[in-house]
């Protein structure tokens, strides 16, 4: 895992921020938490399940790895979809008008968390805070990585002729090839979005807390979620900056907004204003 995880490990900037609408905002400020929901049930599935086939056309045209692993590492990709991976978003941008249309209906608000506090409740709650690529040339150089770090684990494991060996390796193998998977698909993205500059907050194989795991509606289907607290143990809050979208009336809408980010023991350091202009009713 340790080439996987150099691969993909880069310090976070100072702020990145979620786009939510306006009651997405209010919940997060009352209850002090953030949702992460499940990748399935996403509108951008299809960029998740590409991965997928990029690895399905490495693993079949390497001439390097046995057809026993082969067959191991394709039957794996057809049942990790039954793997829970639950995912949040945040841009480096704050005020993109892509965004505020696909996440704040024309308006919304974006919020800018500390970036490297995000990080630190990624890592108590046993998930991790990811750069998501654009380049495809990165893309395939991940793949052939995860698929040469699987292949060096399986030729070292299977080095034992002793037949139990054999059947901990097969259990090893799918173990960590579950993490590498599902530590790199839900990252992986197309280039034409790469003016969103998105992070995510990703949860793996190793996040297996049913306790916290609820449940909405997200595009017509009931969807788990799991919830990530802004407040620290000291009251340390990860909200920094607030960006509030185009709005008709953007002086009103600050002064309301920090009038129930105080009500709600909320500290932050700047409401912007989007200039973007409004075009809503």
């Amino acid at each position: 895992m340790e080439k996987i995880e150099q691969a993909l490990t880069e310090r976070p900037p100072r702020l990145l921020y979620h786009y939510t609408d306006v009651d997405g905002f209010m919940g997060i400020v009352r209850t002090k938490m953030m949702q992460a929901t499940v990748i399935y049930c996403l509108n951008d599935m299809e960029e998740f399940t590409r991965t997928f086939q990029m690895l399905i056309d490495q693993i079949n045209t390497r001439e390097n790895l046995s057809l026993e692993l082969k067959s191991i590492l394709l039957k794996y990709l057809e049942q990790i979809s039954e793997i829970p991976i639950f995912v949040a978003s945040f841009s480096e941008e704050g005020n993109l008008l892509s965004q505020w249309r696909a996440y704040g209906k024309g308006s919304g608000i974006s919020i800018g968390f500390t970036g490297e506090y995000l990080n630190n409740i990624a890592n108590k709650s046993k998930v991790a805070l990811r750069k998501c690529i654009y380049d495809p040339s990165r893309h395939m150089d991940l793949i052939r990585i995860l698929v040469d770090q699987i292949n060096e684990e399986y030729l070292v494991l299977r080095s034992n002729n002793d037949s139990r060996s054999h059947d901990n390796a097969r259990v090893v193998i799918e173990n960590n090839f579950y993490s590498y998977v599902t530590m790199l698909a839900p990252i992986i993205k197309n280039k034409a979005f790469s003016e969103e500059k998105e992070w995510r907050i990703v949860s793996g194989i190793d996040y297996v807390d049913e306790s916290r795991v609820n449940y909405k509606s997200v595009l017509g289907v009931v969807a788990p979620y799991f919830e990530l607290p802004i407040v620290g143990a000291k009251g340390q809050c990860a909200i920094e900056e607030i960006y509030l979208g185009p709005t008709k009336e953007p002086d009103l809408a600050h002064r309301f907004v920090a009038q129930f980010l105080e009500k709600n023991s909320v500290k932050w350091s700047r409401i912007k204003a989007s200039l973007i202009p409004y075009r809503g009713n």
